[in-house]
């Protein structure tokens, strides 16, 4: 996800340091997304099916809090 150009104004009544957090957490939901990834493809054999739920659960819920779509 590209983030706003910074000049952009948005007119939404929230504040700006709470768009600029919300474009922050749209770009860590990114990060860990293909972090996620790089872990399923490259299964290293310390990543534990213990360590893969609770990644999964995170970025679940931070998709979810920032009311992104589920990747297939």
């Amino acid at each position: 996800m590209n983030p706003a150009p910074p000049n952009l104004r948005i007119s939404t009544g929230c504040s700006n340091s709470t768009i600029e957090t919300g474009l922050h957490l749209e770009q860590v939901a990114c990060a860990l997304a293909r972090l996620c990834q790089l872990l399923e493809d490259y299964a290293p054999s310390w990543y534990t099916q213990e360590d893969r739920q609770s990644a999964h659960a995170a970025l679940r819920a931070l998709r979810s809090y920032l009311n992104l779509p589920e990747a297939n």
